[in-house]
């Protein structure tokens, strides 16, 4: 009998997640993403997550640089306009943003809920506030349980 990998026995059949996404916290709409600057910088794209044209107009005007100022900065106006940066690391999982943290729950729930499995890291950064959470998807759901999602004014780490 094969030994079942960490993987598997943390996440069930649920893989290690190492993509990226982008979720528009305004409609909760998301898909995957290969890089996030050089993918919102594409107008294409831009349009699939319903970015408003101004702000992409914004985004077209940022030289881009692979680790630079300008990839900071494509980074930062996307949050400012209401999107969630999300990438995988194996067994966790960051979401970025600059929002309230209430919203960024409220948005990214349906995200987890159909990719997480109870055992997946959560890690939550709020970069405007400089804090940060991180804890299990089923520890989350607890806190919410207990605290919903307007309870969740800052990133104190659950109880």
């Amino acid at each position: 009998m094969a030994r079942a990998t960490l993987s598997q026995r943390l996440f069930g059949s649920l893989p290690a997640m190492n993509e990226g996404a982008w979720i528009n916290a305004h409609t909760g709409s998301w898909t995957w993403i290969t890089e996030h600057a050089s993918w919102i910088q594409n107008q294409e794209n831009a349009r699939s997550l319903d970015m408003p044209d101004t702000v992409y107009a914004e985004l077209a005007a940022i030289p881009r640089d692979f680790n630079g100022p300008g990839r900071k900065r494509i980074l930062r106006v996307a949050m400012d306009a209401g999107f969630i940066r999300v990438r995988g690391h194996g067994e966790s999982v960051t979401f970025e943003f600059i929002l309230p943290t209430s919203v960024v729950i409220r948005a990214a729930m349906p995200f987890m809920a159909q990719h997480f499995g109870p055992q997946t890291g959560c890690v939550l950064t709020d970069l405007t506030a400089g804090t940060s959470l991180s804890c299990s998807y089923s520890e989350l759901l607890a806190v919410l349980e207990e605290k919903g999602a307007d309870g969740m004014t800052d990133l104190d780490a659950p109880a």
